[in-house]
């Protein structure tokens, strides 16, 4: 079995946390031993902890940007083609899209 490619969406701000779906949706995750990629490690890792999800069930958060997409997908692609679930978050939004402002 194929495993799945999940877009998390994040708060755009530094100072709202995940809302209570979002939050379940990561700790069953972890609780799975899933994959995570975000786009920067130090805020993704800082965010992580502030939203109160464990650090201790990831064993390593994949980056994944426009800088390392060539070498990170390989090792994404792996992951789904032996089963397992990757999350994708940004550190801001919902990943791969963009929030235009004064268009």
């Amino acid at each position: 079995m194929k495993g799945k490619l999940i877009l998390v969406p994040t708060p755009i701000d530094e100072e709202n946390l995940l809302d209570s779906h979002t939050k379940d949706l990561l700790l069953k995750a972890c609780a799975k031993g899933s994959i995570f990629a975000i786009e920067d490690l130090k805020p993704g890792r800082r965010r992580w902890l502030r939203y109160g999800l464990p650090r201790e069930n990831v064993e390593e958060f994949i980056l994944y940007n426009e800088h390392t997409r060539s070498e990170s997908i390989d090792t994404l692609m792996k992951h789904l083609h032996a089963g397992k679930d990757v999350y994708l978050m940004s550190d801001a939004g919902l990943p791969a899209f963009a929030i235009r402002v004064g268009y």
